[in-house]
């Protein structure tokens, strides 16, 4: 793809099920790392926390499979969370739009992996097994990195820790020694091959007792330029904003307490291959909808307080409390004369985790925790017809028009290790899911059409 692209930077979300999963690993983690050595200056080992659910450890020493991904040089270079895995290891990230993508992970994609942002868990029971579209709804500006564990990891992170767990990590509040500090930075991008721009502002405000950390992002993406061959692809743009922001207080000693909020817009992503605008590039076919168009809105808002170093079976520790809202509007025209349809979905994920970490008895390490989400479902939509005048009312939309689900999970995880080089990790993990289908329906269309099995 060819363009011209400028870059200009300042500074000054009825069944009952139990299940109990037993894991033990025994990992040869080779002495000889194959990550850089740090230089002559003191350069500092790179850590990551994902792994061992949120507590540190060194990236090159770890027996997983993990990508360690900064930030900083990659905002400005992809459109959304998803497309900054391009080119990982045992990675493939798909599209089904340019609005639309969702990574492969070891051949898996959809509710086979976890996505965590700041290690809050973001799947939920909206999620399919299939590629979707809700990676894309985590902006990257305002977080410090990526970390990308693949493979199995169902101990720390639950059964659908298949394919692997991305997790996306804001940096360590910036507190000073003495005084306040203030920094912020300016970005703007414009390319003509996706006829797009970009406006990023972020900025931190720090003390010795507190640090503040905001950024936002505005975003437009015109229709794509696919090159000679194909040309101009109609009807692919779509705009998008993300707010993050961050308050942090130290407690005294290792111990902080954290208060953040995340907000994502997507306005009017097409899916252009359903359409009339897809491509016949080598053989492709276009669709027989006139457009559809999907609109996200996503909001995290969290308290966490943290601790290291206490001493005792909760020596370091995680305490999280959350409220994860994720709402969706699809909207599509048929072909000529049939009219449409809008179907959405609206999702509230309540949810608490405690993870605590401390030395066990025989020289090695002992991690264990809880976790519990509460969602409440909604879902519904109506038809149109050619003028998009409002007609019926669907009974349900995409998913069931009226649901709860509660999950619940305890876990238990020992780690050590070797001098010859060798890691131990047995572990146990005990979740239970339940599912309260309060209003669903055979067809969407018809409310008189109920399961068998509904009371």
């Amino acid at each position: 793809m060819s363009g011209l692209e400028t870059l200009f930077a300042f500074k000054p979300v009825a069944t009952a099920t139990g299940t109990l999963a037993l894991l033990g690993t025994l990992i040869l983690s080779p002495t000889a790392s194959s990550q850089p050595e740090g230089n002559s200056t003191g350069e500092l080992t790179p850590m990551i926390v994902t792994a061992r659910g949120g507590f540190a450890e060194a990236w090159q020493s770890s027996p997983w499979s993990t990508s360690r991904m900064e930030l900083a040089e990659l905002r400005h270079r992809v459109r959304s969370m998803s497309e900054a895995l391009t080119g990982l290891p045992s990675v493939m990230v798909q599209k089904t739009a340019l609005g639309q993508s969702s990574p492969y992970l070891r051949g898996l994609t959809g509710y086979h992996n976890v996505l965590l942002v700041d290690g809050i868990r973001i799947n939920h029971s909206a999620m399919r097994s299939g590629p979707n579209q809700y990676w894309s709804t985590v902006e990257l500006l305002g977080s410090e990195r990526l970390e990308v564990i693949r493979g199995p990891h169902g101990i720390i992170h639950g059964a659908d820790a298949i394919g692997g767990v991305v997790n996306v990590l804001s940096g360590q509040p910036g507190f000073t020694k003495t005084g306040m500090a203030r920094k912020g930075d300016f970005l703007g991008r414009l390319s003509s091959a996706e006829r797009s721009w970009s406006a990023l502002v972020n900025g931190t405000v720090s003390n010795p007792r507190w640090a503040a950390d905001f950024s936002h992002a505005e975003r437009s993406f015109g229709d794509l330029e696919g090159g000679k061959e194909v040309g101009k692809q109609v009807n692919t743009g779509y705009d998008s904003r993300g707010t993050n922001f961050r308050l942090s207080r130290k407690l005294g000693g290792d111990a902080r307490m954290t208060l953040g909020v995340q907000r994502v817009l997507m306005n009017q992503v097409p899916r252009t291959h359903k359409t009339v605008d897809g491509l016949t590039w080598r053989g492709l076919s276009p669709g027989t909808e006139l457009w559809r168009r999907l609109d996200q809105e996503r909001s995290l808002f969290y308290g966490r307080v943290s601790w290291e170093d206490l001493g005792g079976w909760a020596d370091t520790g995680i305490v999280t409390l959350s409220m994860h809202r994720h709402g969706q509007e699809r909207a599509r025209m048929k072909a000529l004369t049939q009219g449409g349809d809008v179907q959405h979905f609206d999702l509230d994920d309540l949810g608490i985790s405690a993870r605590l970490e401390a030395d066990d008895p025989w020289g090695g390490r002992i991690s264990y925790g809880m976790e519990w989400h509460r969602e409440s479902l909604s879902s519904g939509g109506y038809e149109f017809d050619d003028d998009q005048i409002r007609g019926i009312d669907l009974a349900q939309g995409p998913l069931a028009a009226d649901a709860q689900y509660d999950r619940f999970a305890l876990y238990l995880n020992d780690r050590r290790e070797s001098a010859s080089g060798w890691t131990l990790q047995p572990g146990i993990r005990f979740s239970r899911v339940r599912a309260e289908l309060d209003r669903y329906y055979l067809k969407n269309s018809d409310a008189s059409v109920r399961p068998a099995y509904m009371t």
